[in-house]
Formats: structure tokens, C-alpha cells, sequence
């Protein structure tokens, strides 16, 4: 039997559980920052064939959203999802707004900030998961992999970066590598999350009529 909740769940964050969007553009990131990884000095834009490969990776995933349309319709969220949004978004950047007044003011490191920046966000994403009842993986990996990257080089733990120092291209490098892998693995679980609900909910469907 399909649990209610996560019908309601997706149901309600259907259009922010359409992974496979992410994918493209996050895989495209990670491999232009590999490559500037392997060459010190330059940064995932460095080259035509980087911008190129960054380019194929938005389009491919915009073009993941005729593919939901098609296979699971179309869903117009209530406003009453937009608002709590915004709210969110607003409080996190309230935060983050504060938490670098104060890495700036008391001339933290660098990487510190990032990991609160990530603490923040990953609270956010939990608070989210107890409003609509499940979790966004999606965003769960992305601040997992902000607050890892910080804690990586927080601890001198990153290769041929600075301690703390993650404004350097190396630290960069790193950091945009991390965020593309999180968001092709978020993604892929966001999808596989969403298609599995809307898929035992046909089944389901069917079983009844």
C-alpha cells in the first residue's frame, strides 16, 4: 500500500523533485573542474571546450522537463508552497548575511564560513523535510558537500590548497567539483524518489479500478 504521506509529500514538491534536471548541468561542472584540477591555474571556464562542455550540460537538463510533463503531467503548486518558499529562502540568507558579518568581522578562515553557510542551509533543507513530510535529497547532498568541502579545507585536507583558504583556484576547483557531484547524486535520488511514488500511486490507481 502507498504511504500517504509520501504521496502528499510529492505531490506537494513535485516540480523541486524532477532530479534528473540537475544532473546534466551538475556532471558537466564536476568534469570542467576536474579538468582544471589537473591543470593549476585554471578555473572550469578556462577554456572554449570547458564553456562548451558546461553549455551541453544546462540544455541537456532543460530538456528533462518535457520528459516529466510527458510521463507524470503537469502539477501548479498551492501558493500557500510558494510562500513558505520564500520564507526559507529568505531566513537563509538572513543567515548566511550574518554568519559572513562575522567571519569578515572576526577574520575567521574562510572555509569556516562555508561550513556554517552549509550547517544553515542543511537545517533549512531538515526544517523543509518535517513541513512537507520527506526529505529533498537533492538539496540534503548539496549542503552535505558545501559543509564537507569547508571541513576538508578547514583541515589542510585538500591537494595543493591553502589551508582555509577555499577563495584560492585551487580551493575553487575543489569546491565546485564537490557541488557537481552533489547534484548528480541528489538528483538521481530526487528522481528515483519521484518516480517510484507516482509509479506504485498508477499501480495503485489501476488495482482499485
Amino acid at each position: 500500500m502507498q504511504d500517504p504521506q509520501r504521496l502528499r509529500f510529492v505531490a506537494s514538491r513535485f516540480n523541486h523533485l524532477q532530479g534528473l534536471v540537475a544532473v546534466p548541468p551538475g556532471a558537466a561542472l564536476a568534469i570542467n573542474a576536474l579538468l582544471a584540477i589537473r591543470s593549476p591555474g585554471h578555473s572550469v571556464l578556462s577554456t572554449p571546450l570547458q564553456a562548451l562542455v558546461l553549455a551541453v550540460g544546462l540544455l541537456a537538463g532543460l530538456a528533462f522537463i518535457p520528459y516529466y510533463r510527458r510521463t507524470f503531467g503537469q502539477v501548479h503548486p498551492a501558493p500557500w508552497t510558494r510562500t513558505r518558499d520564500a520564507r526559507a529562502a529568505g531566513i537563509f540568507i538572513a543567515i548566511g548575511l550574518v554568519w559572513f558579518g562575522v567571519v569578515i568581522g572576526f577574520q575567521l578562515p574562510e572555509s569556516l564560513g562555508l561550513v556554517g553557510l552549509g550547517a544553515a542551509f542543511g537545517g533549512i533543507v531538515l526544517a523543509n523535510a518535517k513541513r512537507y513530510g520527506g526529505l529533498q535529497l537533492l538539496w540534503a547532498t548539496w549542503a552535505a558537500a558545501i559543509t564537507g568541502i569547508g571541513l576538508l579545507s578547514l583541515l589542510g585536507l585538500l591537494p595543493d590548497t591553502p589551508t582555509g583558504k577555499l577563495s584560492s583556484q585551487s580551493g575553487l576547483n575543489w569546491s565546485q567539483l564537490a557541488w557537481g557531484l552533489a547534484w548528480v547524486v541528489g538528483g538521481i535520488l530526487d528522481h528515483l524518489v519521484l518516480v517510484r511514488t507516482m509509479r506504485s500511486a498508477q499501480v495503485a490507481g489501476g488495482s482499485a479500478v
